[in-house]
Order: structure tokens, then C-alpha cells, then sequence
């Protein structure tokens, strides 16, 4: 039998004054709960249904047959030959770079390298920007990946040297890939992100890296360099 301070007409709704949550606010609750989840649940599927580009033929590419126009390669520090363009940097804890126009501003760049002779503590990678800073996104033989930008001059970290269990090591190949949109560049290494980096200036170069850091001398190996145009969101 139901007493007055049980509820209202006995329905086993109770007054905010008890301190307990109604059957209303249960509901609500729950309600925003859904929806939370299903809109994520969206958000979700519409990332993995976006189009792969890199089932489309690249807006361009070149697979190293032989050394084409454009690219800038410091003397003696890289050539192209048998379909690798081979980079090997002269000087310690500096990068030879190969830098070829980019065009187009949102992209997605892909590149297939390895260390072929030196250290496995050495890097290599994609970098991409503009004459007044270059962003370099690398991976080194021995499983880690780090992000460094040029800035004035001067090469400083902008991602500390991370292990990654995507890496393969010593002279094996890396499939690496960058997608830029917008004011952000994402780095990804055998199909897994790593890493993504805030880029607000401007991109219209785009090349491949080797990057010494011990006393041995480096070459690093790049099987070809792709770039497609991003879909629009």
C-alpha cells in the first residue's frame, strides 16, 4: 500500500526533493547518450567510407627511371640511377634532400625507401613546404619516427624520436605516406598514422630526405615518389 511520501499517486515517481533522479530525467539521459553515440558512430563510418586516392592515377609521379626536370638535389649528394634515387648526405646531423615542385596544395605523397648502406641509427623520409621552411617527416632503420621543421636556418625537433612497432628495421623497405588538408599533415607509416603536424604556411615543394647522424657514411634508397589531389571533403 502506497503512502503519501512514496511517490506521486503512487506511479513510483518520486519529488526532486527525495534526492532521487525521475524516470523524465532517466529517459533524457539516456536519449543524449544515444545520440552521442550515434553521431560518433557517423563520424566513423564516414572516415572509412572516404575514397582511397591512390586507387586514381597520381596527378604525378616519378618512378626514377631516369633523373627528370625540376628536381634540386645539392652536388654530390644524390643521383638517380637502375630506378632508385639514391641520397647520401656529406655532412653529420644534416639531411640531403631531393626537392621537386609540388602541384597541388592538399595532397596525398607516396614513397617506398630504405637504408641501403650505413647505420640503421640514420633517417630518412618526405618533407614538404616552401621556400622559407621545409617540414621533414622520417623514419630511421632502427624502428623510431620523429618530425623535424626548418626554421631560420636551422633544423630543430618539432616530434621527439618515437619507437614504432610499424617500422621495419635494418635495410628493409618503408612504404611512407603524407596526407596534407587544410592547415594539417598527416604522417603515416605501412598504412598506420603516426603522427600529424599543424602546417599553416604555404606548400608547394615536396621531396624525399636522408638524414646522417653517425660518423659512417649513408645511402638511402627511394623506389618512387607519387602525389595525388586530395577529394574534396
Amino acid at each position: 500500500m502506497f503512502r503519501e511520501d512514496d511517490g506521486v499517486g503512487g506511479t513510483g515517481e518520486e519529488y526532486p526533493s527525495d534526492g532521487r533522479v525521475s524516470r523524465f530525467t532517466w529517459r533524457v539521459a539516456v536519449l543524449a547518450l544515444c545520440a552521442t553515440i550515434g553521431a560518433t558512430v557517423l563520424i566513423i563510418l564516414a572516415i572509412f567510407a572516404r575514397p582511397d586516392v591512390r586507387r586514381a592515377a597520381p596527378l604525378w609521379a616519378d618512378e626514377f627511371d631516369s633523373l627528370t626536370g625540376g628536381w634540386e638535389i645539392n652536388l654530390g649528394e644524390g643521383e638517380v640511377s637502375d630506378g632508385v634515387l639514391t641520397l647520401h648526405p656529406s655532412r653529420l646531423d644534416s639531411p640531403a634532400l631531393g626537392i621537386h615542385t609540388l602541384p597541388t596544395d592538399d595532397f596525398v605523397a607516396e614513397t617506398r625507401a630504405r637504408v641501403g648502406a650505413g647505420s640503421t641509427d640514420n633517417a630518412y623520409g618526405i618533407v614538404v613546404g616552401d621556400a622559407h621552411g621545409l617540414i621533414a617527416f622520417l623514419i630511421s632503420g632502427d624502428g623510431y619516427y620523429g618530425v623535424m621543421r626548418h626554421e631560420r636556418g636551422n633544423w630543430v625537433i618539432a616530434r621527439p624520436w618515437r619507437q614504432w612497432p610499424h617500422v621495419r628495421r635494418g635495410d628493409a623497405p618503408n612504404t611512407l605516406r603524407l596526407e596534407c588538408r587544410g592547415v594539417t599533415c598527416a604522417f603515416y607509416v605501412s598504412d598506420e598514422i603516426t603522427t600529424q603536424v599543424e602546417m599553416p604556411g604555404r606548400r608547394d615543394v615536396i621531396g624525399l630526405a636522408g638524414w646522417r647522424y653517425t660518423d659512417d657514411s649513408l645511402e638511402v634508397e627511394s623506389e618512387y615518389l607519387k602525389v595525388w589531389k586530395d577529394f574534396e571533403v
